[in-house]
């Protein structure tokens, strides 16, 4: 049963991940790993960073999906390695 949920899980979400790419594209964000997409300015990159709660694991507690929304602006000449969360975040306390 898991492993079916999994399944049915995983293609929803991917699902909406596709239709998300469909819709901002049209604002110049292409899609560079499964869960990120950027836009490229002058001197930033705007970074989207989505991802799923109500796992463990990969494996999903049951059907209902969360996607969390990270927002980031990176300056082209941050000598960091990593992203830095810089931008609006959701509150992980708010009822759903």
């Amino acid at each position: 049963m898991a492993s079916e949920l999994s399944k049915i899980v995983r293609k929803g979400v991917d699902k909406a991940y596709d239709e998300f790419t469909n819709k901002i594209i049209e604002l110049g964000f292409s899609r560079n790993k499964k869960t990120t997409w950027v836009r490229l300015n002058k001197n930033t990159a705007d970074v989207i960073l989505l991802s799923r709660s109500g796992a463990s694991y990969g494996a999903p507690y049951n059907a209902s999906v969360t996607i969390n929304i990270n927002l980031l602006i990176r300056v082209l000449n941050d000598s960091h390695d990593f992203l830095i969360l810089n931008g609006p975040e959701g509150d992980p306390f708010i009822s759903r």
